[in-house]
């Protein structure tokens, strides 16, 4: 499995890098996207980025009791982008 060393130390990302190894042997973890380039990433392609909701902004969306306590934390590794053609 390919890891991006940095990745390693993001909240939650190890432990789900190795969840998928032990779950999906074959089905390898083979690019990801530096951060602050999946704008470029997706321009490239001819897209537009609508929403970027980062791991602490989903955390804040879903996350996030009426009193404001968290439920749980986000893996850092994981973001939600929307985009739509240019």
């Amino acid at each position: 499995m390919v890891i991006v060393p940095k990745i390693n130390d993001w909240y939650g990302a190890k432990e789900i890098f190795q969840i998928m190894e032990k779950q999906y042997g074959d089905e390898k973890f083979i690019f990801s996207i530096d951060e602050g380039k999946i704008e470029s990433f997706l321009e490239q392609r001819g897209l537009k980025v609508i929403d970027h909701l980062e791991n602490s902004a989903l955390e804040n969306k879903f996350l996030t009791r009426e009193d404001g306590s968290l439920i749980g934390h986000m893996m850092a590794a994981y973001c939600v982008v929307s985009a739509m053609p240019k």
